[in-house]
């Protein structure tokens, strides 16, 4: 290559990193602001102990939270331009948390966006089968999605409707080159309803705690981790996909800026660039 062209390509990478850091700068100063906002922020209720005798009402509790989370209008800060947010049919919205959630200083991220071609339960299907998951949480490895789970709690007076709805724990570990943190989930998987949580709980069978327990503490560290997720028919072929999270904190993401940053600005965009794309190629539609 002539020394001209090496050069340029100098030139350009540095204009690169300046633009990168630039952009980086300021969704820094974005996390801030929510962070320090003196609005009110959204509670998010703190682990709970799960058992055979109350895993109903932590089940509902879950289900509320949820809905609450993805209705709720006060005090959420856009993270792109609103008239961008129209053109692509896609909107990412951060706030505060309030509770015993708030230690993490994590901002709750939540996204909403419309996917044509689709069948509102053959989306929901998908998106809680193994390939799904690997999807929805591409921080925890194929295996630990197909691994039995620890337990699983059974209804006695379920209806033909709600027949194949599932609530059972998991226990598992996020894996990073330099860490690795167990975790252990409540996944409650509402098919009548297509509605979707995994929240962080504490079991008597599995002594340890996250960072955001209700009650006893322990001395055994586990990721606190929240994810959500809604799928609703909008139309004629059309499907409404509603999710939030707050991030495990785990690896980098153990850092509440960088987890921040990596729900809003990749974990959302690649999850709706990849439904879309199946979605194009037909693969949620009867």
């Amino acid at each position: 290559m002539s020394p001209f062209g090496l050069i340029m390509i100098g030139i350009f990478l540095t204009g690169l990193t300046v633009l990168l850091r630039k952009r980086f700068d300021l969704m820094l100063e974005r996390y801030n602001d929510i962070i320090i906002a003196d609005y009110p922020g959204e509670e998010i209720i703190g682990e709970e102990n799960v058992t055979e005798n109350n895993w109903k009402a932590v089940v509902k509790t879950h289900i509320d939270e949820l809905e609450r989370i993805l209705s709720s209008q006060d005090n959420w800060a856009d993270e792109f331009e609103k008239d961008v947010d129209v053109k692509r049919n896609f909107l990412v919205q951060s706030k505060k948390v309030s509770g015993v959630y708030a230690v993490k200083k994590t901002p709750l991220t939540r996204a909403a966006w419309y996917v044509q071609r689709c069948n509102d339960q053959k989306i929901f299907d998908f998106l809680i089968s193994v390939e799904g998951f690997g999807i929805i949480d591409p921080f925890t490895s194929s295996d630990q999605h197909k691994k039995k789970p620890l337990y699983e709690f059974q209804s006695s007076n379920d209806s033909a409707e709600t027949s194949l709805d599932r609530y059972f724990v998991t226990y598992g570990h996020f894996s990073w080159p330099l860490d690795a943190v167990d975790f252990l989930v409540l996944n409650s998987i509402q098919r009548s309803e297509r509605l979707f949580v995994s929240k962080s709980v504490q079991s008597d069978a599995v002594p340890g705690a996250s960072s955001v327990y209700r009650g006893r503490p322990s001395p055994r560290h586990r990721a606190a981790t929240h994810f959500g997720l809604k799928v609703s028919a909008a139309g004629p072929g059309q499907c409404r996909v509603g999710a939030f999270q707050v991030s495990p904190d785990v690896g980098p993401l153990s850092d509440p800026a960088i987890s921040y940053l990596l729900s809003t600005f990749l974990l959302f965009p690649t999850m709706r660039s990849k439904i879309e794309k199946l979605a194009a190629q037909g693969a949620f539609m009867d």
